[in-house]
């Protein structure tokens, strides 16, 4: 009998740990207490944004984010280079710019009833490395062009929230080391993606990025 107790003690006991760890699963990706394994399921992981603005600078950007685990994501970031609400901002460069990035989020982001109120909401540390290629015109002589590629590792800080389980709002600054194939001469100015300052390696970027979850 008392053999028998024991066994269905351990039995309870595993019972409880894994509830508790199935409870904090939940929480950890954006499902509050009480909520289904259906809900669990349905727990948006992904993201799609775009970086506001970014025309005005002369170029669009997108990125995508998707969760890997709790806490942590995997964000790509793709932009078109050319794409201006001005010519005067940006009319003799063309070509893109591409980078990857991991989040990994500071703590948990919990809302009045305790439970984390989004897996893709809360304050974060963000490494990532930008690339960039384009083509730059002469704004003298249209027929002389040059190419330029550029790059960065950049140490990215931010916080993202989401409204109503759906509108994404992400706001960061970084910086880290770059560099680019036009030498001094074209350092100090904006590579889209981040920007050197003058006569330095040191590259800076903050942006503002508006999507939504799915």
């Amino acid at each position: 009998m008392k053999k028998q107790l024991k066994f269905l003690l351990v039995i309870a006991i595993q019972i409880v740990s894994m509830s508790t760890t199935f409870a904090q699963e939940q929480e950890a990706y954006g499902v509050k207490p009480g909520l289904t394994t259906t809900k669990v399921k349905e727990a948006r992981h992904n993201a799609i944004k775009v970086r506001f603005m970014s025309p005005v600078f002369g170029h669009l950007g997108f990125s995508y984010e998707h969760i890997t685990k709790p806490n942590q994501s995997y964000e790509l970031d793709l932009g078109f280079i050319g794409i201006s609400t001005s010519p005067e901002v940006n009319g003799n460069e063309t070509g893109a710019y591409f980078g990857i990035g991991y989040k990994l989020m500071s703590s948990p982001d919990f809302g009045g009833d305790k439970a984390r109120t989004h897996a893709l909401q809360g304050w974060y540390l963000k490494p990532q490395v930008m690339l960039s290629t384009f083509t730059r015109r002469n704004s003298e002589f249209a027929s002389e062009k040059g190419s330029v590629f550029s790059g960065a590792l950049l140490v990215n800080g931010g916080k993202q929230w989401v409204f109503g389980g759906r509108i994404v709002l992400d706001i960061f600054a970084g910086l880290g080391f770059g560099f680019t194939t036009e030498g001094e001469r074209f350092i100090g100015t904006q590579n889209y993606s981040y920007t050197l300052l003058e006569e330095s390696n040191l590259a800076l970027t903050t942006g503002i990025k508006l999507g939504f979850a799915f």
